[in-house]
């Protein structure tokens, strides 16, 4: 089976639209892209009459989500980030 890959999908929308439905989403903790992906595919799915449950982050994702957005992360160098990457894989 071929490997799905993903594509850019672009529209125009009003500033305050999009400042609008951001400042829903990140009470959600998900990204407009998110949304608009689970839209895309939620829709499809419904019109192909398949059931979909669009993603919800868990209880660690929204923790992560958290902390990045009130910077109590540790700062650490391009290449201690490589060593990090470097011992997972």
């Amino acid at each position: 089976m071929e490997s799905e890959k993903n594509v850019v999908v672009t529209t125009r929308v009003s500033e305050e639209l999009r400042r609008d439905l951001r400042s829903i989403l990140v009470k959600k903790g998900v990204t407009v892209q998110d949304f608009l992906a689970d839209f895309i595919a939620s829709y499809v799915n419904e019109e192909n009459g398949h059931d979909y449950a669009p993603r919800e982050p868990n209880a660690e994702t929204i923790a992560a989500m958290e902390e990045a957005r009130n910077d109590l992360g540790e700062e650490i160098t391009l290449d201690e980030l490589k060593a990090q990457l470097d011992a997972i894989r």
